[in-house]
């Protein structure tokens, strides 16, 4: 500081170390007089393709002199920048910004040397951040994903850019889905990209533009930093995520309410972020008319209203199907029937049922009264005489109503359709005190003779999986279940009694010299309560406009149905 002129420089070449880092930033930072800027470069073993090793980053300090401020003067505002090898910089506006950079890019050369260490089938996840540090998520969530080089068709490295909105797919959100992608994209290595929520992004050029060399740091060993890297997406569209609203519930926390567009169709969404990837109720979006609008000169006559012609969610249409086990169903469904929920979420599957099945009464339950309002405000859920919301424990409420239980008040088909919270016990859907042997016999208390309880199951532990379905045998005589394609929820349907079977084999014989062929299939009565529910499905459609927006089938649907 004594004898460096004014504008003149010091230059220190280090790997600040964070006590080093610490100790030079906060002297010339007391000074009041220093320009900080600090270069991270690209060192000749770097770029070494064979290199082995940590490669640790190398930083050049540049301390720039300025003038002294005046004694009485304003204070000279200082300057904290950081250079990276490509030339980009950004400032910071305190130096414990500044040295909080230096760490992270330190912290990304420890997560490339991981990288040597992946194996086929593992994947790798890194999170990058953006500038605006008012944001309090990432802007970009990095998975790499190594597949073994038979399977390389297309060469050794690639990007994959998932559009918002789409993140909760399971191709996109799973390690099995993410998996599937780099083979079916066929390079070594592929690093699938998630848009975080909060950010604005331009197009996927410009992500692109901004990715392309930190992506390049991840590359598989061998290949030159000069390798031009293919991105992928699927169309040419970043996608569209607009957050219109942000609230708090006293049980499980804050939450948003965002609509999404996805192939010109567009959904409205409810995420709680201490779970961002998981949709925990979506719904389609359609125009309608306004009520009341007598405005003549008002151009636009319309409102958007969640479609209850459309379930948004995969096992939904697996519930409806399942209705096609009730043996009772031809002669009731005319009349009406009694449906306990255990979960309203945004109320799209009642309001499915209660659409389909008008005469059929529902119960909702529901633990958390910010769930209810949300399904009223933001999912156009409406309660009539024949669809009931409660606020209410659900296990409470089940364990009350068998105390006080009375044959005739039984119900024909009760549904646990309701999300731990939990992510860390390999069981996301239910809770673990929702399929204990106690719970699980009040609910065949309060079933009806040919009554069906439809357990959503949504569980990544094999033997936690085999607890439950054990648990489910010791109390339920018959169990079935039906696995989401490409999800990981399994419905599962239990009854205690039966009267005719639901799966027969069919024999069909061959020719000589070759064996019969056993085949299991649907029995004609559950075919007959599929084709009910189905004209009833075609009708209802047919009496909207000829809403086609979906097409259910759930024939197909339940041909997949395994004995347990």
């Amino acid at each position: 500081h004594r004898i460096t002129r004014v504008y003149g420089r010091y230059i220190c070449i280090s790997l600040c170390q964070e006590r080093s880092l610490k100790a030079i930033v906060q002297w010339f930072d007391s000074s009041k007089q220093w320009m900080i800027r600090i270069h991270k470069i690209q060192t000749a073993d770097m770029e070494t393709e064979t290199s082995q090793g940590l490669q640790l980053p190398v930083f050049v300090l540049i301390l720039t002199k300025m003038i002294p401020p005046k004694q009485d003067g304003p204070m000279i505002k200082p300057v904290y920048e950081i250079v990276t090898e490509d030339s980009v910089s950004q400032r910071f506006d305190t130096s414990d910004k500044l040295m909080t950079a230096i760490k992270d890019m330190q912290m990304f050369a420890f997560a490339q040397k991981h990288l040597s260490k992946l194996h086929i089938g593992e994947e790798f996840q890194i999170e990058l951040w953006g500038k605006d540090k008012t944001i309090s998520n990432p802007r970009y969530c990095l998975t790499l994903v190594d597949s073994p080089r038979t399977n390389c068709k297309n060469g050794k490295f690639a990007v994959f850019i998932v559009p918002e909105g789409r993140e909760s797919e399971w191709l996109f959100s799973t390690s099995v889905g993410r998996s599937q992608l780099a083979t079916d994209a066929g390079f070594e290595r592929l690093v699938v990209v998630h848009l975080q929520r909060g950010h604005q992004y331009k197009d996927l050029q410009a992500i692109q533009d901004e990715l392309s060399a930190k992506v390049l740091e991840l590359k598989p060993d061998g290949l030159s930093q000069k390798h031009q890297i293919p991105y992928l997406s699927v169309g040419e569209s970043t996608g569209n995520r607009t957050i219109i609203y942000e609230g708090q519930s006293t049980l499980s926390g804050e939450y948003i309410i965002e609509d999404v567009i996805i192939s010109d169709q567009k959904f409205r969404r409810l995420v709680f972020l201490n779970n961002k990837n998981v949709i925990q109720s979506e719904g389609l979006l359609k125009k309608a008319k306004k009520k009341n609008n007598k405005t003549k000169n008002n151009r636009d006559n319309t409102r958007e209203e969640i479609n209850h012609l459309y379930l948004a969610c995969d096992h939904h249409a697996v519930i409806v199907s399942g209705i096609s086990l009730m043996e009772q169903l031809a002669s009731s469904y005319g009349t009406g029937f009694k449906v306990l929920l255990i979960g309203l979420g945004g109320g799209s599957l009642p309001m499915f049922i209660h659409k389909l099945l008008p005469k059929v009464s529902i119960d909702c339950i529901d633990i958390d009264d910010a769930i209810v309002d949300i399904a009223a405000k933001w999912f156009n859920f409406k309660a009539d005489d024949k669809l009931h919301v409660y606020v209410d424990d659900g296990l409470k409420f089940i364990n009350r109503y068998a105390s006080n239980f009375e044959d005739e008040n039984g119900y024909d088909i009760i549904i646990f359709d309701v999300n731990s919270g939990e992510n860390d016990t390999g069981m996301s859907c239910p809770s673990k005190e929702f399929i204990t042997e106690d719970v699980l016999r009040h609910v065949s208390t309060i079933l009806s003779k040919n009554g069906i309880f439809m357990l959503n199951l949504v569980c990544r532990d094999d033997e936690l999986r085999t607890e439950v379905i054990n648990n489910l045998k010791s109390v339920f005589k018959h169990l079935y279940s039906v696995k989401v394609e490409q999800q990981v929820n399994e419905m599962v349907f239990a009854m205690n009694t039966l009267e005719n079977a639901i799966l027969i084999e069919k024999t069909k014989q061959k020719k000589k010299g070759k064996s019969s062929k056993v085949e299991v299939v649907l029995a004609d009565w559950i075919l007959n309560n599929v084709n009910i529910i189905q004209d009833l499905y075609n009708k209802f459609l047919q009496n909207f406009n000829g809403n086609m927006e979906q097409n259910l089938d759930f024939n197909n649907i339940l041909a997949n149905i395994g004995q347990l």
